[in-house]
């Protein structure tokens, strides 16, 4: 017997807009200069795109002193930071880290 598959909407990937797993640099207008930098120094990963001013950026190896500016939740015993922030703020995005760590290099020494 033959079945029908269910209808599945598949979104077309665009290079130009990022998308969940992409891995990416944010610059912010916070008032913590602490914080600006970490942003601007590190890179995080999307989890979640919810709206075009809401998406959920993991870090990982957050330090001590700017841990209460992350939300926080715990799987398999290890505590995951995250922040919410919006696409316009993301200034470098890809789906390698590799050519993330790449631009991070060429912006930290004006290369």
């Amino acid at each position: 017997m033959k079945y029908v598959k269910t209808y599945e909407k598949v979104r077309e990937y665009n290079p130009l807009t990022p998308h969940t797993g992409d891995f990416v640099i944010v610059r912010t207008n916070l008032m913590d200069d602490e914080l600006k930098k970490y942003f601007y120094n590190n890179i995080g990963q999307i989890t979640s795109i919810r709206t075009h001013d809401d998406i959920c950026i993991k870090y990982d190896n957050v330090p001590d002193n700017i841990k209460n500016w992350f939300r926080t939740y715990t799987r398999n015993g290890v505590v995951i930071y995250y922040t919410h922030d919006t696409i316009d703020n993301i200034v470098v995005f890809s789906r390698n880290k590799k050519d993330i760590e790449l631009k991070l290099n060429i912006m930290k020494y004006n290369i």
